[in-house]
């Protein structure tokens, strides 16, 4: 007797599903998957960072100072104009003279290892077009050395800004355990939007000066210098649209608040983030062949 669709039971459609994930996971450790790739290819990933990190300071005198430098000093003129002379405090924090500038440090924390992987990623394939060509070579490398350079960037950033913390009246706590989770989603959303804007600015090169002043905007409408609070209500609703504004606010909850994120803004970033990889993904199949050709 056939069983009546009407008696089952509601957990019915969620097992459904479960079973229908069942080989996109296993797929993730199949032969064509990415931890597989990883292992077969670590030894390439790991010289490709570790030259790449020494060409770039092979003759400057600071050296990796630069990556640490660049941001602080940047945060620093932030925090004496907009903390200073503009009078910018933040709200409960107005007699923490360290609250401000570990304020846009947080934000900086985040912006710079997205940005740094998108301008990276952007002009990656054009400016590497003879490995590109080889079909011996495994293009997906690129990539992952341009984020691994981007990660150790990002640790010593990091490593900077928690002396800052540690150092000011705020100090550290538990909250900081966020810090991997919160730099793996950065990561990921930098990564994909990077690896989707460089495929297509093979093709497209207009890109690349867009890309720019695109940033530029993308900077100034996110919460980085400027309290959330103090934009007007209008404002302030295309303001949470920003994808990028929740990631950052998360960092300075962390950093700042000694809180864990808000749990609905970070599983929105995680899914924002979730959608650009599936995007990159198709994206890079179905360019990759035809870049050889282009460049």
């Amino acid at each position: 007797m056939p069983r009546d669709s009407r008696t089952c039971l509601p957990c019915d459609g969620y097992v459904t599903g479960a079973l229908r994930l069942v080989p996109r996971v296993t797929g993730l450790l199949g032969p064509a998957g990415p931890i597989p790739f990883l292992r077969r290819h670590r030894r390439l990933l790991l010289s490709g960072v570790a030259s790449e990190f020494r060409q770039r300071f092979s003759r400057s005198l600071l050296g990796s100072l630069w990556v640490v430098l660049n941001p602080m000093v940047q945060a620093a003129l932030y925090a004496l104009v907009l903390g200073s002379v503009l009078g910018s405090r933040l709200p409960g924090r107005a007699a923490d003279p360290m609250a401000y500038p570990l304020y846009l440090l947080s934000g900086m924390l985040c912006w710079s290892l997205v940005s740094e992987l998108v301008l990276r990623l952007l002009g990656l394939f054009v400016a590497e077009a003879t490995l590109l060509k080889k079909a011996s070579f495994p293009r997906f490398c690129l990539p992952l050395i341009a984020c691994g350079s981007a990660l150790v960037n990002h640790l010593l950033l990091m490593a900077a800004v928690l002396v800052v913390a540690l150092v000011s009246p705020i100090g550290w706590q538990l909250s900081l355990l966020w810090l991997p989770l919160l730099s793996a989603l950065a990561c990921l959303f930098g990564l994909a939007l990077g690896l989707i804007l460089g495929c297509c600015n093979v093709f497209v090169r207009d890109l690349e000066p867009l890309t720019a002043i695109g940033l530029q905007l993308w900077f100034w409408l996110t919460p980085i210098v400027f309290v959330p609070d103090a934009v007007p209500p209008r404002l302030r609703r295309l303001l949470l649209l920003n994808p990028l504004a929740w990631l950052v606010q998360a960092f300075q909850s962390v950093l700042l608040e000694q809180q864990s994120p808000r749990a609905l803004p970070l599983l929105a970033s995680l899914a924002v983030g979730v959608l650009l990889a599936l995007a990159a993904r198709h994206v890079w199949r179905r360019t990759v062949p035809a870049m050889a050709e282009v460049l």
